[in-house]
């Protein structure tokens, strides 16, 4: 879907860059009011075809575990050239090619786009790009509604939809047949947005009538330069109102009217290893990174500016661009690198897919050979692909200067993917030594804690269980040991297993704690009963059990005047008492204080004096730090792991 505006572009960029498992429950805590979203099965990783056939690569994108596909399009005009009479059998040969991707696992994402001549807003001969005349809005909702409801169930399954290909372009720029949207008008200050929106209204519904499931797609945007104020169009000296298609879209109330939106993000190979940029973008190899990150960005801004939510993006052609580089090594090496640093970007950015263009490539881009050979770039996307799968990003990796990178959960492996941003090698000492350590091309690296990181991005894996605790945490091996006990199942399993480790502990879930850890993981307390003991603990509170079995065993008496205070955080003080008591029974009382508690903090006085001695004399507690105790802090669930693990035993 290029044509010669793309051309023109990127020559005008080029031209400015040369000159310058969860074990039990999980642990009662109080959940955000934003419901996480539901983790999408498929995973980032996708390709485009010009035609998803074997010729095209197919094969190819299987073998690498590709999730989506998008390239062949629906043509409107053709299987609607009369208004009513619908050819179908126009798309016999797309038919085909959806029925093999639907049978190999790979999602597609299906363009509409040209409009008919009886529907064109710009009457008789205007481009088969443009935009619909309004009183044929409905006429393409009909005919889309029939087309969805024969292409999204079997054998064809499709269940994204994208509006036109790069509709924030101006017809009058481009050939009238383009593969461009053309839908954008620059006599609007919003560039034919608004009027976007009003075909996405009348559309919407029509797709959704003929299946719930649908996802529809804000065609792809090509978004070619940043409008912002002193931003990305005033670098390069290009007009800034193109990029206000998209917030035209949201001024004229379309933000309901699409579930997603498809963008495109390049970069310009700079001639030398690893070098890349997109001055329309202010985005560079050492500065920002990937261009995809400073779109997706906008987008984010733009949505939350017009307060439209539950949106998610797709970067639908992605790729590393260069015209002269046919047969250059160093490019093809560059190409690689890249590939790695677009898809940990894309799921540091949250999106739902990243489509490279393409198998067979546009200026150089291909991951393959025309004789369907694997590029470097291919062996580093299917690499990557087999080892980031679903993974969700955690964090951007901003300690070490001169790297930039990102740290991802997969599964219960917490894997870094980092380079070098200034093109120097450098040597780092990592907080642990990593148990697996590969190139971008997948070549095994040693696994050490220090580790050299270069243009060549390293992808470095442990294998940890929350995604919330980072590698290096203090209180990782404690924490993991307390899973495996039984002792806790986390405070969250959706959409990634997690262990709130600066949380407070509140009192109710201690209960559950040190019984589980007097016990053992299987441990249940007999039921309730008709009330607790507690003034403030119904019968019908979560832990009500759990906290009366805790004070039929001695471990506690309540926080006075017969209430529980099931709520309150757990003080250092209270909890050298309480792990005392577990460990002990009932009758434990902690030996005298004598002249010294060894905390400065502790005095002799104090009134859990002696309990915070006896924890720190059977290694239990070394303090806060400093020669302090911190008595009156609350405990975290990281220490809460310490406390259970070193009281108990827990292997």
């Amino acid at each position: 879907m290029r044509s010669r505006l793309i051309v023109i572009i990127t020559a005008i960029l080029l031209g400015v860059l040369f000159l310058s498992p969860v074990s039990g429950k999980l642990d009662h805590v109080y959940a955000s009011s934003t419901a996480a979203p539901e983790p999408v099965t498929q995973t980032i990783f996708g390709t485009a075809m010009l035609h998803i056939t074997v010729g095209d690569g197919l094969n190819q994108a299987e073998a690498a575990n590709a999730s989506w596909t998008r390239g062949r399009s629906v043509l409107w005009s053709i299987v609607e050239p009369s208004e009513g009479v619908r050819d179908w059998d126009a798309l016999s040969s797309l038919e085909s090619e959806l029925q093999d991707a639907s049978s190999r696992g790979i999602q597609v994402i299906l363009v509409v786009h040209s409009t008919p001549e009886w529907a064109r807003k710009i009457a008789g001969s205007g481009p088969t790009c443009g935009p619909i005349h309004a009183n044929k809005l409905a006429a393409f909702g009909s005919f889309m509604n029939e087309m969805v409801a024969r292409y999204s169930v079997p054998p064809y399954n499709v269940k994204y939809w994208e509006l036109w290909n790069e509709p924030d372009v101006d017809p009058s720029l481009v050939s009238t047949n383009s593969g461009f949207g053309c839908w954008g008008d620059q006599a609007d200050p919003y560039y034919g947005g608004r009027y976007y929106a009003e075909m996405l209204k009348t559309v919407y519904p029509q797709i959704k009538a003929a299946d719930p499931q649908a996802q529809v797609l804000m065609g792809g945007l090509l978004m070619d330069c940043d409008p912002r104020p002193g931003a990305g169009c005033a670098a390069i000296g290009h007009s800034a109102l193109p990029g206000k298609f998209l917030e035209g879209i949201l001024l004229n109330n379309g933000g309901s009217y699409f579930d997603g939106i498809s963008f495109h993000a390049y970069d310009i190979y700079q001639n030398q290893l690893g070098q890349y940029a997109n001055p329309g973008w202010q985005s560079a190899w050492n500065t920002t990174g990937p261009s995809l990150i400073a779109k997706a960005q906008f987008i984010q801004s733009m949505l939350s500016q017009y307060g439209v939510s539950g949106k998610y993006l797709m970067n639908t052609e992605t790729a590393l661009l260069c015209t002269e580089c046919s047969s250059d090594a160093v490019f093809e090496a560059s190409k690689a690198y890249y590939v790695a640093q677009s898809y940990s970007a894309a799921i540091a950015q949250g999106l739902r897919a990243n489509i490279w263009y393409s198998m067979l490539g546009w200026r150089n881009s291909g991951l393959l050979n025309a004789d369907l050979s694997p590029r470097p770039a291919y062996t580093a996307f299917q690499f990557s692909r087999n080892t980031l799968q679903n993974a969700i990003g955690v964090r951007d990796i901003t300690e070490y200067a001169g790297l930039k990178g990102y740290e991802v959960q997969q599964a219960d492996r917490r894997i870094w993917v980092l380079w070098s941003l200034d093109g120097n090698t450098h040597s780092v000492d990592l907080p642990v030594a990593p148990v697996f350590a590969w190139d971008a091309l997948g070549t095994p690296v040693a696994p050490d804690a220090s580790v050299d990181v270069s243009l060549n991005p390293l992808y470095l894996e442990w294998n940890m269980l929350f995604s919330d605790v980072p590698v290096g945490h203090w209180a990782t091996s404690w924490i993991e040991r307390l899973y495996q006990a039984g002792v806790t199942g986390g405070c969250a399993a959706s959409p990634t297993l997690r262990y709130c480790p600066e949380n407070t502990v509140t009192r109710a879930q201690m209960a559950i704690f040190l019984l589980k850890g007097m016990h053992g993981s299987s441990f249940s307390p007999p039921e309730v009963g008709a009330d607790t003991g507690f003034g403030d603990v119904p019968a019908s509170h979560w832990a009500a059990a759990w906290i009366k079995q805790l004070a039929v065993e001695g471990i506690t008496s309540g926080c006075g005047s017969g209430n529980y205070c099931p709520e309150n955080s757990v003080t250092r003080a209270q909890m050298a008492v309480f792990l005392l008591k577990a460990k002990y029974g009932a009758g434990y009382a902690a030996p005298e204080v004598g002249d010294s508690t060894g905390f400065d903090d502790v005095l002799t006085s104090h009134w859990a004096a002696a309990w915070v001695k006896q924890l720190a004399t059977e290694g239990i507690t070394g303090g806060c730090g400093s020669g302090i105790y911190c008595p009156e802090n609350p405990v975290t669930r990281a220490q809460m792991a310490v406390f259970l693990v070193r009281t108990f035993g827990l292997p």
